[in-house]
């Protein structure tokens, strides 16, 4: 290749062959850690970890160590912030949201009224007040009126026409509440308390007076019966015996219920005392709740006065409540005979009338799920008394318990089983009395107890077994008496 010399640079390409490149390279077998501490000493000169490489550089020893401290604390605070969260996380956390919905098509609620008299007093005959009139204050000690309710009794009461006007005003009554020659019915012809209640409460065709729903005339066929503590009540739009919900498009007069009600106060009951069942109160309670649970107007309902209009504004508020590991609610429905849905409300009257342990006998108020299989027992007022029942099994038996009232009373019945068995108990009343009757079991047995009146009288019945036997002990009155019945 010719050459160019003037003034210039001269510059000859030639072929570069492998060969005559030579590198100052490292050979690839040096660059291999020999060992273990090599390896590391390489990662600590060259690892981007903030901090670490500076405590294992060449330096003096106060700044490396000031380096470990650093690096410690913040990988400590690394540790424990971390750990922090992941609890956090493993607490399935809850972000509540509330927010407020204008619908503009909402089911109207249930509305259930109840008029604060229990039941119409002219309408109760003798058994009816022999049922009532322990749990209604009507009667006291020994099946006798009380002293506060014979001076409230009026005439009018009990439409007798044989009563003259020389009388106490109480002295109609009065011969209606004398139990001392009354037989009580047999415990199945006895009302119970849902028929009790059913026939002496008020009736809606007697107390409403005027109702009107969104402009359109409604009646008691829009009402629902339903029994509470109060008694007899009713319900409007309760979506029972499948009639449609009733809807409503804004609120304001005009477009909600509007009731003109007839409480019925000359109806109420004498005011003799206050007790659970009867107050001093006149007027209504409302409740206003959803279809879905039962009233529960005792806690949640509130009063309307007699001679004013109350006007009720109220708005829907919905909870959903998460299931777990969120919250502590199933997601599960429930299966029950009482209520559609389960809830705190309707859920507390079921397990408040549930069974009793170690048996089937399941004791409930009138206003509680599974009416029709109740048994009502009759009060034991006084101080400290002691009644317990065992069980009455056979066929055809019929026991009999009055009233126990006193102060430290105690009653102790055994079981009854036989055919066609009778036991009648009278009355016992007394300080410290004590009676104890053990078995009666035999084929028409007859065992009657009379009175035992006294202080410290004990009497202590043995068994009664056989066939046709007749047992009849006396009275039994004194001091420290003792009387011991031998098998007969």
């Amino acid at each position: 290749m010719p050459a160019a010399v003037v003034g210039s640079v001269l510059i000859r390409a030639l072929p570069i062959s492998p060969k005559m490149c030579q590198c100052d390279s490292v050979p690839k077998a040096s660059r291999t850690p020999d060992s273990l501490a090599e390896a590391g000493k390489l990662f600590l000169k060259h690892t981007t970890f903030h901090g670490l490489r500076h405590v294992f550089l060449s330096g003096s020893y106060p700044r490396k160590l000031a380096w470990l401290l650093t690096f410690l604390a913040a990988l400590a605070l690394l540790f424990t912030w971390s750990s922090n969260r992941v609890r956090y996380l493993l607490s399935s956390p809850v972000h509540t949201k509330a927010h407020m919905v204008n619908a503009k098509r909402l089911v109207f609620p249930a509305v259930t009224i109840c008029n604060q008299n229990l039941l119409i007093p002219r309408r109760m005959k003798k058994p009816d007040i022999f049922s009532a009139g322990r749990w209604l204050g009507l009667l006291g000690r020994n099946w006798q009126v009380s002293p506060s309710a014979r001076d409230a009794l009026t005439p009018g009461t009990d439409h007798d026409s044989s009563s003259s006007s020389n009388e106490p005003p109480w002295s109609p009554i009065s011969r209606i509440l004398d139990f001392n020659h009354f037989l009580p019915p047999p415990l199945e012809s006895q009302p119970s308390m849902r028929q009790l209640l059913d026939r002496l409460g008020h009736q809606m065709e007697e107390m409403l007076l005027y109702c009107r729903f969104q402009g359109e005339l409604c009646g008691p066929r829009n009402f629902s019966t339903i029994f509470t503590r109060y008694g007899k009540c009713y319900t409007f739009n309760s979506g029972q015996d499948n009639r449609p919900l009733l809807v409503t498009m804004r609120g304001g007069m005009g477009n909600g219920l509007e009731l003109m009600l007839d409480i019925q106060q000359d109806e109420y009951l004498p005011v003799w005392g206050e007790t659970d069942e009867t107050s001093y109160e006149a007027g209504i309670k409302v409740q206003i709740h959803t279809q879905d649970e039962p009233p529960f107007i005792d806690q949640l309902g509130f009063g309307v006065a007699p001679g004013f209009q109350t006007f009720v504004s109220c708005q829907e508020q919905r909870l959903t409540y998460l299931p777990p590991p969120w919250g502590d609610c199933k997601s599960t429905p429930m299966d029950s005979d009482f209520f559609s849905s389960y809830s705190l409300t309707s859920g507390l009257p079921f397990m408040t009338g549930g069974p009793l342990p170690g048996g089937d006998l399941q004791l409930r108020l009138v206003h509680m799920p599974g009416i029709h299989d109740s048994v009502i027992l009759s009060d034991a007022i006084g101080i400290h008394d002691s009644v317990i029942l065992s069980d009455a099994i056979g066929i055809h038996d019929s026991v009999i318990l009055s009233v126990t009232i006193g102060i430290h009373d105690s009653v102790i019945l055994s079981v009854t089983i036989g055919i066609h068995d009778s036991v009648i108990l009278s009355v016992t009343i007394g300080i410290h009395d004590s009676v104890i009757l053990s078995d009666a079991i035999g084929i028409h047995d007859s065992v009657i107890l009379s009175d035992a009146i006294g202080i410290h009288d004990s009497v202590i019945l043995s068994d009664a077994i056989g066939i046709h036997d007749s047992v009849i002990l006396s009275d039994a009155i004194g001091i420290h008496d003792s009387g011991i019945q031998q098998n007969s």
